[in-house]
C-alpha cells in the first residue's frame, strides 16, 4: 500500500521503524564482524526484527574503509523482500527485510558495513544497524619450490631440499599441517614445511608437490618435476649392420650409408645430444653441419633400466672421392649439459667402388677400312679401390659377350666388314664392376649392290607402271645413281643412301633399254649392275633417230635407205619398191636389205638410173598392227668435198691457205673456210666462189694474233646443198713476235687411222716430224735436239711449193678424213 492509501485518520495507526539488525545466512546477529570464504556467494541479511514497522519499511546499504566516511552501496545483488513477515502475534505490524548477496573477494577484507531502515511513510526517522567488520578468510595459497633446479640433479647429488611455502593464508595454518606427494602418492609421516632427499636415487626422479591446511580449507602447490640425470659414459660408432666402428669403415661409392653415433651402452637420462667432427690428415676437427644428421627422435631403454636412454644420431653419407681417408667421430653430452662430451672413437673413411673404366683405340675408329691389320681396343682402369684382379676384364660386341677375352686389350687381327658396331669392356672388383664407355667402330668398305629388279618384272606391257628398286651396301652410304643406258639420261640420283627407286608411272616404248644402277661412296670402284627392261609395244616411228625419207645420191654411187622403229618384240622388216608409181615386191639388184633388230636398212651399190624412185618399208612384230613408212631415193648432187688443203706464207698476223675444188656435179660451187679457236666453235671466215672453175684457189685469212693458234676447216656448197668437209683440218700457229729471225710454221698433221711420218725436209739442216694423235691432239715437228716450244729457232720465212709438200699430202690422204695440224721446222744446232 502506498503513502497515499493510508487516510489522515489511519496516521494515529502508524508504527515507527525501532530496530535494524544484520543477521547472515543462518540467522545469527551479526554485531561486530562477519567471516566470508572468499570465491564463496553469502547472503547478509538486513531487516527490521524484532519490533518491525507499520507500514512495511525502506532499506539503504552503506560501507566504510578505515575512518573514511560511509559510502553508500549500490549495487544490483542487493534485493527487498517484496512480502514482509508480520510479528508475532501482531497481524498488522510487518517485519522487512533487504539482502546484500556478495562472493568474497579481497577488496571487501576489513571493510565495514551497515544498514538503516526507514518505513515507507518516512513518519518516523532512519534507524541504523550495528556496523560489521568483513572478515574475507580463505585456505592457505602454497608455493613449492627448490634451492637447486629440478633439471640438474644428477643420481647421488646429497640434500635436495624440496620447501613449502604460504604465500598467504586466513586464518594461518597450524605448525606441521603439511602434506608432501611424490608422482600423486603422499609421502608418509612427512608434515613439516620442508622435504629434504639426503641421497638422491633414481628413483626420487617424477613430480613433486606439497598441501597447508586451516579452517577454511587445503591448499595444494604448484608441481615439480624432479629430473634425476644420468650422464653420458659411453659413445660409439657402428655400421648400418650395428658392427662397431674401430678403426675404419668401407663405403661404396655412390651409395647412401648411414654411420650410427649412439651412448650405447650406458645410455643416459636424459636422452643425449651429438656433435660430428671430420679431420683430414694432421688438421684440426672440424664441426659437421650436415642437414643429413639426424638424431632418432625415440631413444630405446637401456635393458632392465627403464628409466636410461641409448640415444642415437645417424650420419647418412654418400659415398664420394671428398670423404676418402677422412677421420670422423661423434661425441654426445646429455641435453641437460649436466655431464661433459663424451668422444668415440675416430674413424677412417675409406671410400670404395667398382672400377671406372675407360675404352680407347691405338687409332680413330673412325676411319677403319676393312681389311685393316692390329686393330686394338685399350681397356684402361681410371681408377678402382680395390683394384682390379689381372684378367678380370670382359669385353662386348654390339651387346653381346665375346667369349676368352679377359685381358685389358682386344685385337682385331684384320678388321672385317663384321667388326662394325659397338664395343665395351668391364673390369670388377670386390665392389661390383665398371662398365667402360662405348665406341662404335665404323668400318668403312665399299659399295656393293645387292638388288637391283623391277618389282613387276622385267618386260611390262605398254600403259603399265613399273618400279624399280636398287639396294647397296656399303659405309659411309653411297651416291647412288639410277641411267638410262642409250642416252646416258641420269633418272634418279640419290646421295648418302642404301636404296633408291624409281617409278615409271605409265611405261611406253622408249622407256625399254638397258638400266643401269651405279653405287660408289669412295671407298673402292664403284659398283655397277645393269638390267635389261622391256615394254611390249607395237612398231612405231622412232622420234630419237632422225628419219631421212627423202635420200639424194648419183648415178653409179652407193646410197642407204633407213627405218628405225621403237618395238618389242623386234618387228620383222618387209621393203617393197614402189617405183615411179608401179608397185614392185622385188628389190632392185643393186639393193640388199640388212636388218638390226628395230631397225632396217636397204643398202644400195652402184646406183642404176632405174634403182631411183619410192620404197614402201613395213615393220610388224603382230601386236596391234604394223607401221609403214615411204621412202624416197632421187638424184641429186652437191659438190665433192675439197682436196689438198693446205697452209702458205705463214706469218704473224696473216697467213694463205691453199686448196683444189672438188668436183662440183655441174653446179657452181662456193667454198666456204671456218675458224676456231677451241676446235668446238666455227665460224665463217672466208667465202671463195668459184662457178663453175675447178682447179687450185687459195684466200688470206688476216687480222690474227701473233703467237695464236687457229683451227680451220673448208667445204663447198651448191644449190643442192653443202658437200662434204675438206679431208683435213688444219691446226695452225702465228709466227711470234719475239725474234728477228724469220720464222716459217708448217706444223703437224693429225688424221683418222693416220700413223707417225717422220720425213727429213733440207737435208741434214731440217728434221720435220709428223705425228698423228686422235680426238683433235697436235703432232709436232721437233729438232733432233729438242728444247722447249719457246726454245725452237725458226729459220727465215719459207714457202712450201706443192712439190714440197705434195709427198705429205699423198700420204695423209690415205684412208679416210684426216685432220692436219702444222707446226714449226726448226734448224739444226752446230
Amino acid at each position: 500500500m502506498s503513502l497515499h492509501s493510508y487516510a489522515s485518520t489511519d496516521l494515529a495507526k502508524l508504527v515507527p521503524v525501532t530496530t535494524v539488525q544484520l543477521t547472515n545466512g543462518s540467522g545469527q546477529v551479526l554485531l561486530s564482524s562477519v567471516n566470508i570464504v572468499r570465491g564463496e556467494s553469502t547472503g547478509i541479511i538486513c531487516s527490521t526484527a524484532p519490533n518491525g514497522s507499520k507500514p512495511r519499511a525502506l532499506f539503504q546499504w552503506y560501507y566504510r574503509q578505515g575512518n573514511q566516511s560511509a559510502v553508500l552501496i549500490v549495487d544490483q545483488s542487493i534485493s527487498t523482500t517484496p512480502d514482509p513477515i508480520t510479528v508475532p502475534g501482531q497481524s498488522d505490524i510487518l517485519i522487512s527485510y533487504s539482502t546484500w548477496r556478495l562472493t568474497g573477494n579481497a577488496s571487501y577484507h576489513n571493510m565495514y558495513i551497515y544498514c538503516q531502515a526507514q518505513d515507507e511513510t518516512s513518519t518516523g526517522s532512519y534507524i541504523k544497524s550495528d556496523e560489521v567488520l568483513l572478515n574475507i578468510v580463505y585456505p592457505p595459497v602454497v608455493q613449492l619450490s627448490t634451492y637447486q633446479s629440478v633439471d640438474n640433479v644428477t643420481k647421488g647429488m646429497q640434500g635436495f631440499v624440496f620447501i613449502c611455502n604460504i604465500i598467504e593464508s586466513n586464518p594461518v595454518p597450524h605448525a606441521n599441517s603439511s602434506s608432501w606427494f611424490h608422482n600423486g602418492s603422499i609421502i608418509q609421516g612427512q608434515t613439516s614445511s620442508n622435504y629434504t632427499l639426503q641421497t638422491v636415487q633414481m628413483s626420487d626422479a617424477g613430480q613433486y608437490m606439497c598441501t597447508a591446511r586451516n579452517y577454511y580449507g587445503e591448499g595444494a602447490s604448484n608441481s615439480l618435476n624432479l629430473i634425476v640425470q644420468v650422464p653420458v659414459t659411453t659413445v660409439q660408432l657402428t655400421n648400418g649392420s650395428g658392427q662397431v666402428l674401430h678403426s675404419s669403415v668401407n663405403i661404396v661409392r655412390g651409395e647412401s650409408t648411414g654411420i650410427i653415433c649412439s651412448t650405447a651402452p650406458n645410455g643416459s637420462k636424459p636422452r643425449a645430444l651429438f656433435h660430428w667432427y671430420y679431420r683430414q690428415g694432421n688438421q684440426s676437427a672440424v664441426l659437421i653441419v650436415d642437414q643429413s644428421i639426424s638424431t632418432t627422435p625415440d631413444p630405446i631403454t637401456v635393458p632392465g633400466q627403464s628409466d636410461i636412454l641409448i640415444s642415437y644420431s645417424t650420419w647418412r653419407l654418400t659415398g664420394n672421392a671428398s670423404y676418402h681417408n677422412m677421420y670422423i667421430y661423434c661425441q654426445a653430452q646429455d641435453e641437460t649439459s649436466t655431464g661433459s662430451y663424451i668422444k668415440s672413437d675416430e674413424v677412417l673413411l675409406n671410400i670404395v667402388y667398382p672400377p671406372v673404366v675407360q675404352l680407347s683405340t691405338n687409332q680413330s675408329a673412325n676411319n677403319v677400312s676393312e681389311g685393316m691389320q692390329g686393330f686394338v681396343f685399350i681397356c684402361t682402369i681410371i681408377e678402382s679401390n680395390p683394384l682390379p684382379q689381372a684378367n678380370s676384364s670382359s669385353w662386348f660386341h654390339n651387346g653381346s659377350i665375346i667369349q676368352g677375352q679377359t685381358s685389358s686389350n682386344y685385337t682385331l687381327q684384320t678388321v672385317q666388314k663384321s667388326d662394325a658396331g659397338e664395343y665395351m669392356c668391364t673390369a670388377r672388383n670386390y665392389y661390383g664392376e665398371g662398365a667402360s664407355n662405348s665406341l662404335d667402330l665404323i668400318v668403312q668398305y665399299g659399295a656393293e649392290i645387292k638388288d637391283f629388279s623391277v618389282q613387276r618384272g622385267t618386260t611390262v606391257n605398254e600403259s603399265e607402271s613399273a618400279t624399280f628398286q636398287c639396294s647397296v651396301d656399303s659405309y659411309p652410304k653411297s651416291v647412288i645413281t639410277l641411267r638410262r643406258e642409250s642416252d646416258g639420261m641420269m633418272l634418279k640420283t640419290v646421295v648418302n643412301a642404301s636404296q633408291v627407286q624409281y617409278w615409271v608411272q605409265s611405261a611406253n616404248c622408249l622407256d625399254a633399254d638397258n638400266y643401269t644402277c651405279s653405287a660408289s661412296n669412295n671407298i673402292s670402284q664403284p659398283a655397277v649392275r645393269t638390267i635389261q627392261f622391256f615394254v611390249k609395244c607395237h612398231p612405231r616411228l622412232d622420234f630419237r633417230v632422225s628419219f631421212v625419207n627423202v635420200t639424194y645420191s648419183k648415178y653409179l654411187r652407193d646410197a642407204v635407205l633407213r627405218y628405225t622403229v621403237i618395238s618389242y618384240p623386234p618387228p620383222q622388216f618387209t621393203w617393197t619398191f614402189l617405183g615411179n608409181g608401179s608397185e614392185s615386191s622385188d628389190l632392185p639388184n643393186s639393193a640388199k636389205q640388212f636388218d638390226y633388230g628395230q631397225q632396217s636398212e636397204l643398202r644400195f651399190t652402184r646406183l642404176d638410173t632405174s634403182d631411183f624412185g619410192s620404197y614402201r618399208v613395213t615393220a610388224d612384230n603382230t601386236i596391234n598392227g604394223p607401221a609403214t613408212a615411204i621412202l624416197w631415193l632421187l638424184i641429186r648432187g652437191t659438190p665433192e668435198k675439197p682436196v689438198n688443203l693446205h697452209p702458205t706464207n705463214i706469218q704473224k698476223k696473216q697467213l694463205s691457205l691453199r686448196w683444189q675444188a672438188g668436183y662440183d656435179e655441174g653446179y657452181p660451187q662456193t667454198f666456204i673456210v671456218e675458224i676456231s679457236l677451241d676446235n668446238i666453235t666455227w665460224n665463217n671466215v672466208s667465202q671463195v666462189s668459184a662457178g663453175n672453175r675447178d682447179g687450185w684457189f687459195t684466200t688470206v685469212i688476216e687480222d690474227l694474233i701473233p703467237g695464236s693458234e687457229y683451227y680451220f676447216r673448208l667445204y663447198a656448197y651448191n644449190i643442192n646443198g653443202r658437200g662434204d668437209l675438206a679431208d683435213v683440218q688444219l691446226a695452225i700457229r702465228t709466227l711470234k713476235d719475239v725474234r728477228a729471225s724469220a720464222r716459217i710454221s708448217v706444223g703437224r698433221a693429225v688424221g683418222v687411222g693416220l700413223g707417225g711420218i717422220v720425213l727429213g725436209l733440207i737435208g741434214a739442216i731440217f728434221a720435220f716430224t709428223i705425228r698423228r694423235h686422235l680426238n683433235g691432239s697436235k703432232c709436232s715437228c721437233f729438232r733432233s735436239k729438242r728444247k722447249t716450244d719457246d726454245e725452237l729457232h725458226l729459220c727465215s720465212n719459207i714457202e712450201l711449193d706443192q712439190q714440197t709438200v705434195q709427198p705429205i699430202y699423198d700420204e695423209l690422204n690415205k684412208g679416210h678424213t684426216e685432220q692436219k695440224v702444222y707446226d714449226r721446222i726448226s734448224p739444226l744446232e752446230g
